[in-house]
């Protein structure tokens, strides 16, 4: 055993395998901190279809002048948007997985929400339809207990 350090150099290569080796490429291997415009992009439209899903949501329950209000203000939105997914590529990357994972969903919940408008304009016509036969109906017979010579 002896006393002395052992002698390093500043010029010593790091260790060819673990957590201190460099790459091969030489570039770092954390993370980009920076969000890529590709997935800006996405989280963009998966929140455009979030807001369109809103938008007929609102068309179908009867809320047309909510739906016209949120329709006016998703343009601030998506300004708005588009500054804070830039500045956090966290969001803007959870968004875009969202988005993607969701695409199923999304899907399902859009045509579901179509055929329930269909649904609704169909049962006011039904209803619509209903309300012309009765009266034609009424106007045909006469009442019971009627009796037009008795003044």
């Amino acid at each position: 055993m002896t006393d002395q350090a052992p002698d390093f150099k500043l010029t010593d290569t790091p260790p060819k395998r673990g957590p201190g080796r460099p790459r091969k490429d030489g570039t770092s291997a954390k993370p980009s901190t920076a969000a890529s415009a590709a997935d800006v992009k996405k989280a963009l439209a998966t929140l455009d279809s979030a807001y369109d899903l809103i938008a007929t949501g609102l068309l179908i329950a009867g809320f047309t002048d909510s739906a016209k209000s949120w329709v006016d203000s998703v343009a601030n939105l998506q300004t708005s948007n588009a500054a804070a997914l830039n500045a956090s590529p966290a969001l803007a990357r959870s968004i875009s997985r969202v988005g993607s994972t969701g695409g199923a969903m999304t899907f399902y919940v859009t045509n579901g929400m179509a055929l329930a408008g269909v649904y609704k304009s169909v049962m006011a016509e039904l209803a619509e339809r209903r309300l012309a036969r009765e009266a034609e109906e009424s106007l045909k017979e006469p009442a019971v207990g009627f009796d037009p010579l008795i003044p």
